[in-house]
């Protein structure tokens, strides 16, 4: 009676164990979250083993031919198979040579499921799949080139056949990222279809960020787009600033191979030689009347003020453009040590946007999306 009370209580929470198991591992009950049957891939490595005949048992690695090598029946093609196969292959094989053998086969190690990431990201290639369910950590890894996740698009390429998903939170007819179930070998190609735009500042009639031209040489379309083509813009040149570079460019005639790139910034040179371009975060950028004696934060203050972005500890001057480009780093206008610059004629003040402290990471960041992962587990938990 004890005895079978003990094997009752043992199948009740193998039971449990069994259950807990195939509810954790994916969203399908039983099924692996990568691959639904696990077959032999190249580099893999096994331990393979003959009941009494411990002589000929010996640890092997797939070859790049899909071939592992053994005593008796030299090689054996086992990529793409199961172990179960293969241990049925050998036992045939070894039947010519050894009475009724019995194969034990262990997996040593495995090979780790991938998928290739090509595209409008940074780091292209090949990333491992530890969930099939990770395509937005996937393409955090790879990183987006463009800013707004949901103006790119996503192809899973898989057995030649081409799905599109939709990295858009709304419903809509394609499978969304996060319940789009991926396997190994899967393709992700990822095009940006969101508009790619450069600014336009200093003195035109419509400064702003506008898209850029089909044809991306196109200086002239994309000054078009701010009202900028008089005749005296259009005879001049520009001074374009791309990351830490600032340099001119005609307007009519860009050097050969030139193009617009996505964030440019393009300062048409003032048409009125006493004024003073403000850039960037402020509350009010544009064009302002330079006065003799005025000071940095003089001008600054008659722009509005540094808007709630603005970082006042970063502030840079563009001058003398187009002839001699050069920026000037002013760093914090709020120290009382040092001097300031002075600002002349022509300049352009540009406020870039300040980095997230501490406490705006906090409230910024990471306080939504605490949130969201409290909101996700009430949901899952009801």
């Amino acid at each position: 009676m004890k005895t079978a009370r003990m094997f009752f209580f043992a199948g009740l929470i193998t039971s449990i164990c069994l259950v807990f198991f195939s509810t954790s591992s994916g969203r399908e009950s039983g099924v692996n979250p990568v691959m639904d049957v696990y077959r032999i891939h190249i580099n893999d490595e096994m331990e393979i083993s003959v009941y009494g005949k411990e002589w000929i048992g010996r640890t092997v690695v797939v070859r790049p031919d899909g071939m592992i090598s053994f005593p008796m029946i030299e090689d054996v093609y086992v990529l793409g198979k199961t172990t179960g196969e293969i241990r049925e292959s050998l036992e045939k094989l070894l039947a010519a040579h050894i009475e009724t053998p019995k194969v034990a086969l262990l997996m040593t190690r495995f090979y780790k499921p991938q998928v290739y990431i090509l595209g409008e990201i940074s780091a292209p290639g090949p990333y491992e799949l530890t969930d099939s369910y990770m395509m937005y950590k996937l393409l955090a890894q790879a990183r987006l080139v463009h800013p707004r996740m949901d103006e790119h698009k996503v192809v899973v390429v898989r057995d030649g056949v081409s799905t599109p998903v939709s990295l858009k939170s709304g419903s809509g007819l394609l499978p969304r990222a996060d319940e789009f179930q991926l396997k190994d070998g899967d393709v992700i190609y990822v095009s940006y279809h969101g508009t790619i735009s450069a600014y336009v500042l200093g003195d035109v009639p419509a400064p702003g960020f506008y898209p850029i031209p089909e044809d991306s040489s196109n200086l002239m379309g994309l000054l078009a787009s701010a009202k900028a083509l008089d005749d005296q813009i259009v005879s001049t040149e520009i001074t374009l600033i791309r990351g830490g570079e600032v340099r001119t460019v005609p307007v009519k005639n860009p050097p050969e191979g030139f193009e617009l790139l996505p964030n440019d910034v393009i300062l048409v040179k003032p048409v009125k030689k006493e004024s003073i371009t403000v850039t960037g975060y402020v509350n009010s950028p544009g064009i302002y009347p330079y006065v003799e004696g005025q000071t940095l934060l003089d001008i600054i203050t008659i722009a509005g003020g540094f808007s709630t972005d603005g970082a006042s500890n970063a502030v840079k001057i563009c001058r003398n453009y187009p002839d001699r480009p050069s920026i000037i780093e002013v760093g914090n206008l709020n120290r009382t040590t040092g001097d300031i610059p002075a600002v002349h004629p022509g300049d352009v003040i540009s406020v870039p946007k300040r980095k997230l402290s501490t406490k705006d990471f906090f409230i910024k960041k990471l306080l939504p999306v605490i949130r969201d992962a409290v909101i996700i587990s009430r949901v899952l938990n009801d």
